[in-house]
């Protein structure tokens, strides 16, 4: 008998694990709290169910066993090495998860009976997706020393994989998502139709506060938000304007059409020194420096830019398409069509003081040996340089 169970547990460990390499530490059937897995901070885990419950009955007489049957478990121990928010992400292709969230201190790896652990948190409705990554009301406070114990029980039999992450952040974060955090519910009442637009930082992935602007051929409403729930009524073609301080814009078009519960997640990039863009849809009268009217909508969204960001200094380039690497009238014609782009921002109330201008004539093309009309149209351009 004792052959057979180490052999069942070899099987397991071999088999039914397929963990990508986190040095992980097994202690026997991943389906049995002794067997329970332990995992790390910034790791993405996928982990196989092994189709059963385990050898033992770790939930039988406690209070979570009175809550979930074990059908086809995994455990995982995630033990606190710093104080913090503990932040999960679980994900599997069926909505057919159970979870278990559990608490307790202890030496080392000494692990203790769960009646005597603290529960943390039990949701017994299956689901496909369990994470508190974005949520302000179901975080994990953690002190140094503590362990979690997650119970992900799958109420079918299967040996698919699912997807698991943990990460610690500091509890200062937690403060840091609620002051970024403003949701405006949109919707007339009773209206079943959830259409989220949400704001986050692209590189922290935490929330935003800006403007987003929502324009359809019946009208634009600007909010002040990092979230807002739209209803049935913009079930069309929209475009998306977002802006915040401290941001590049982004301007985004959807397609709303038939759909009734969706979530956008559009990320705007921090304003770092030093980086360029280009000023899309700027359009100068052939051979001059005059302004053609349709590029006034591009302008205007980068005036908007710098009045929103008014401590940024800029530095305009102009760059045309002519022959010739050192053709003088190639280069005065880009310093001039940069210096009237410097002119429709101060006439738009931009400080004189915050820009200044230059022209590249024909250098650092994007197409240095242009094939066709578009690609010579790319080269002649202007750049926002971020200074300051």
């Amino acid at each position: 008998m004792k052959i057979s169970r180490l052999y069942f547990l070899i099987l397991v460990l071999l088999t039914f694990s397929t963990v990508d390499a986190q040095e992980l530490v097994l202690k026997g059937a991943i389906s049995d709290l002794e067997g329970a897995i332990d995992v790390e901070d910034g790791q993405d885990y996928n982990i196989q169910f092994t189709g059963g419950s385990g050898m033992r009955k770790d939930l039988e007489g406690t209070p979570i066993g009175e809550k979930i049957t074990e059908k086809n478990s995994i455990y995982l121990l995630k033990k606190m090495s710093y104080s913090g928010i503990l932040r999960y992400s679980i994900n599997y292709d069926m909505p057919t998860l159970q979870l278990a969230i559990l608490k307790f201190s202890s030496k080392e790896s000494d692990i203790i009976p769960i009646k005597e652990m603290k529960i943390a948190y039990v949701q017994t409705t299956p689901s496909n997706s369990f994470s508190n990554i974005d949520s302000i009301t179901s975080q994990l406070k953690a002190k140094k020393g503590e362990t979690f114990l997650f119970i992900i029980n799958n109420i079918k039999k299967s040996y698919d994989d699912i997807s698991v992450t943990f990460k610690t952040s500091d509890i200062d974060t937690l403060e840091l998502i609620k002051q970024n955090t403003k949701i405006i519910d949109d919707r007339l009442p009773n209206d079943a139709t959830s259409i989220n637009i949400q704001l986050k930082d692209q590189k922290t992935k935490l929330p935003i506060i800006g403007n987003i602007n929502v324009k359809t051929k019946k009208k634009s409403t600007l909010y002040a938000a990092s979230e807002v729930i739209l209803g049935s009524d913009i079930q069309q073609k929209a475009s998306v304007e977002c802006s915040a301080e401290g941001y590049f814009f982004k301007d985004v078009e959807f397609d709303f059409r038939n759909v009734k519960d969706t979530s956008v997640i559009i990320e705007l990039k921090p304003v770092q020194i030093g980086e360029n863009f280009k000023i899309e849809s700027l359009e100068f009268l052939r051979g001059t420096a005059t302004l053609l009217s349709r590029s006034e909508m591009s302008l205007k969204r980068i005036k908007n830019f710098l009045a929103l960001n008014s401590n940024i200094r800029i530095e305009i380039q102009g760059y045309v398409n002519q022959d010739g690497k050192e053709n003088n009238r190639a280069n005065k014609l880009s310093k001039e069509r940069a210096k009237a782009v410097m002119k429709y921002f101060q006439k738009s109330g931009i400080s004189r003081s915050r820009m200044t201008y230059k022209g590249f004539g024909n250098s650092n093309p994007i197409y240095p040996d242009p094939k066709n009309k578009d690609e010579e149209q790319a080269n002649r351009r202007v750049e926002i340089k971020i200074l300051k």
